[in-house]
Parts: structure tokens; C-alpha cells; sequence
């Protein structure tokens, strides 16, 4: 069975960020990502990794909305604005087929 606050933890743990509120807000917005493309109603236990990983990527595009790339000094940074290739090929593997008739 899913645990949203088992996630909410681990999403705390992972970003190092305290503010609980915005941690329920992104794990709630990963969680409709995860439905809307996989066209499930409900998450599973076993998409608890994938909920996480989209919450982290929504999470470091807090505040860079809009943002291509940040350079600093000789470092830079390209953010992917849409969802990564690697998140999206795991959600494949849960994504029920849906006909058009």
C-alpha cells in the first residue's frame, strides 16, 4: 500500500528542506504527474520511488521557473523544464493502455 508520508520523509530527508507544507505540496503535484501519465487512479507501493524522484526534480525547479540553464563562475547548470527521460521510461512500466474508439 502506498504511504504518502512515508514519502514525505524520505522527500525531507532527500532535499534537506524543512518547510513541511511545500514538501506536501510537491509530493502531492508528483502524485497527480504520476497518475495523469500513467492514467491510473491510484498509486502503489511499488511507484513510491518514482513519486520521490519527481518530487525532488519539482522541487529544485522551486524558484528557476522558466530557467534554461544558471551559469556560475566556470560551473553551469541545464535544468530540464520538462520531465526527464529516465522518470518517464519508469513510469512506462505502470502505464495502462487506453483505446480510442
Amino acid at each position: 500500500m502506498y504511504d504518502r508520508n512515508q514519502v514525505i520523509e524520505n522527500v525531507k530527508l532527500l532535499t534537506q528542506e524543512e518547510n513541511a507544507e511545500l514538501i506536501m505540496l510537491i509530493v502531492k503535484k508528483a502524485e497527480q504527474i504520476v497518475l495523469d501519465y500513467t492514467k491510473r487512479e491510484e498509486i502503489t507501493e511499488e511507484m513510491s520511488d518514482i513519486v520521490e524522484d519527481i518530487a525532488c526534480w519539482r522541487y529544485n525547479l522551486v524558484g528557476r521557473e522558466g530557467v534554461i540553464s544558471e551559469s556560475v563562475g566556470r560551473n553551469s547548470l541545464n535544468l530540464e523544464q520538462n520531465l526527464p527521460k529516465n522518470i518517464k521510461d519508469r513510469l512506462l512500466k505502470y502505464t495502462k493502455n487506453v483505446r480510442f474508439y
